[in-house]
């Protein structure tokens, strides 16, 4: 998993990076027609702008409320911001704007609550963003999950993952990726928080069962040369494993290299089960092997779009199953993980099915990483609970 480290530009460059990005595209923007308005309290975070990603797109451009430059000053929008964050402001699907619209009985209005005037206005459509996915749902009001998404710097190679798709595999079972003790077990005053908390193998203890497979079947890479060596000639017969700090993949490589790998390892993450390397994973046709498939929305289905294991004799004999496997079965897998990528988690699939909602109200989930939420979900958490019907999220 490449070093997504965040980081910030000196403050030269924060400068020009507000005239030319911000300035360009809220100050003096192109105006676009859109039909739908965003309007966030925190705008500050990687989420934001993947949101945008979800919730628009060249046929339907999103108009985004935001507080006047003026009145904030740079730092709020700049400094405050981390990297990924500011990605929004270049890009080409949202219109920033400052006033609210004329016409919004013949608009949807998506809106976190955290400015009520906005209520006051005779919209066509009220959409309420909602990150507590722990609530359960039942049968009052209209709701949906957005998607857990790819990385924001998968989505700059995101038009690409066609082609990626038809990548000829040399690598039967690959991990990447940071295994941190400190970062990855002991992250909340001593205690495991994925063992304790979600009751399952956090990514520590996945990789240190791994490392203790037979020295045969493990390929532990050292260096860029050994994964180019692993790329080009092929592994079929060992977990090939790169360990932060031991080899390294560039982020401008990261989708190529899962779509030469038959299967990715997807241990949790370090707050919550989920992960960015799961979907981006998928989204080029690599199947997970993992241990938290209730945690995607609807659960993966073991056999079918993954392999599933839950301690760590379940881990050792599906490493081994899937060594031994066919052409024919992993391929057959392959072909159900696109499907199931392209229906519940690709942006333009979710936007499709938003915008598709007959209702004047609705509310959005979305997942942030929030620990005082995600400590509260449950199997009949909105999060976990599969595709709606339609609900209202309770208590």
């Amino acid at each position: 998993m490449p070093d997504r480290t965040k980081t910030l530009e000196p403050p030269s460059q924060l400068r020009r990076y507000f005239v030319d990005i911000i300035g360009g595209r809220c100050l003096w923007p192109k105006r676009k027609p859109f039909d739908t308005c965003l309007s966030l309290r925190d705008f500050g975070d990687r989420y934001f702008y993947l949101m945008l990603r979800f919730l628009s797109s060249e046929d339907y451009p999103i108009g985004v409320l935001m507080p006047r430059p003026y009145l904030v000053g740079p730092r709020t929008y700049l400094q405050g911001m981390d990297g990924y964050a500011r990605l929004a402001f270049n890009y080409e699907h949202a219109q920033f704007i400052y006033r609210i619209p004329k016409a919004t009985a013949n608009m949807t209005l998506i809106h976190d609550g955290s400015d009520q005037r906005l209520t006051d206005q005779p919209w066509g459509k009220i959409i309420t963003l909602d990150h507590d996915v722990s609530v359960v749902p039942n049968e009052y009001e209209p709701w949906m999950v957005m998607p857990y998404p790819m990385h924001p710097l998968a989505y700059a190679d995101s038009h690409s993952i066609g082609e990626l798709r038809q990548n000829a595999r040399s690598i039967r079972l690959f991990f990447a990726g940071n295994v941190d003790r400190l970062a990855y077990t002991d992250t909340d005053n001593s205690m495991r928080v994925i063992g304790d908390r979600f009751g399952m193998m956090d990514r520590v203890e996945v990789i240190d069962a791994v490392l203790r497979l037979p020295d045969g079947r493990i390929w532990r890479l050292k260096g860029q040369s050994e994964l180019t060596r692993a790329l080009t000639q092929g592994c079929r017969d060992r977990i090939v494993l790169s360990l932060k700090g031991e080899c390294h993949v560039m982020h401008s490589e990261w989708l190529k290299t899962l779509s030469r790998c038959e299967v990715f390892l997807a241990p949790p993450g370090n707050s919550m089960p989920q992960c960015h390397n799961i979907i981006e994973a998928m989204a080029v046709g690599c199947i997970p092997l993992t241990n938290y498939i209730e945690w995607l929305s609807p659960p993966l289905t073991d056999g079918v779009n993954c392999f599933q294991f839950r301690d760590e004799k379940g881990l050792r004999k599906r490493v081994f199953e899937i060594l031994g496997a066919d052409e024919l079965s992993i391929a057959s897998m392959r072909r159900h993980v696109i499907e199931y990528h392209d229906q519940y988690l690709a942006p333009e699939s979710f936007l499709q099915k938003f915008r598709a909602q007959q209702v004047s109200r609705m509310r959005l989930f979305a997942n942030t990483e929030r620990e005082d939420v995600l400590k509260c979900v449950h199997a009949k958490s909105v999060l976990t609970a599969g595709q709606p019907q339609g609900g209202k999220p309770t208590k």
